[in-house]
């Protein structure tokens, strides 16, 4: 609120298809700066402080989504800034983008795969993300640091590579020892 009064954020009255490329450019921007800090936050030497209480739990569900150290809500938070401080945004575009994050966090954590398979092969729709591409991070902390596509695990290598076969399964595993980093 203080960096919008400075002047140094700016959020525009714009609709239709201004608004909509405002959500596209916050959806891929936040989903690479969020995929970047998701893979840090996995570093031994930062795990334990900044994103273990978000591990406690193996099984996503509703309310795992909120299982968070707060260094690492005030992280998410920074980023979205950081994203308004570079780029004009409009309030629709802005409020858009927050209800599709929310929407995104839940469909991650619901604890079931609501998709059907045939998903995976949709040209465009293939690359967002689904319940069982973040159940899968839970179980193997290595793969899968994406939010809202799979677009940067691809272009770095981290997507699990049993994502195809192991679709439908969101949450349906217990690990045993498990270890997310």
């Amino acid at each position: 609120m203080l960096l919008w009064r400075a002047g140094f954020i700016q959020v525009t009255h714009a609709t239709g298809w201004p608004a909509l490329l405002d959500v596209a450019v916050l959806v891929l921007s936040l989903d690479l700066l969020m995929y970047v800090f998701h893979r840090v936050a996995h570093h031994p030497l930062l795990y334990r402080w900044v994103h273990a209480t978000h591990h406690i739990y193996d099984k996503p569900r509703l309310l795992t989504l909120f299982a968070l150290n707060p260094i690492e809500a005030l992280g998410f938070g920074c980023m979205l800034i950081l994203v308004c401080l570079v780029y004009p945004v409009s309030a629709l575009g802005l409020s858009i983008y927050l209800l599709l994050n929310v929407l995104f966090g839940l469909v991650g954590h619901i604890g079931v795969e609501p998709l059907p398979q045939q998903w995976l092969r949709l040209p465009v729709l293939r690359f967002i993300s689904t319940s069982t591409f973040h159940a899968e991070h839970h179980h193997d902390g290595r793969h899968n640091f994406g939010f809202y596509t799979l677009l940067w695990d691809k272009v770095f290598g981290t997507a699990a590579p049993e994502y195809s076969t192991d679709f439908g399964e969101a949450g349906q595993r217990t690990i045993q020892g498990h270890s997310p980093r």
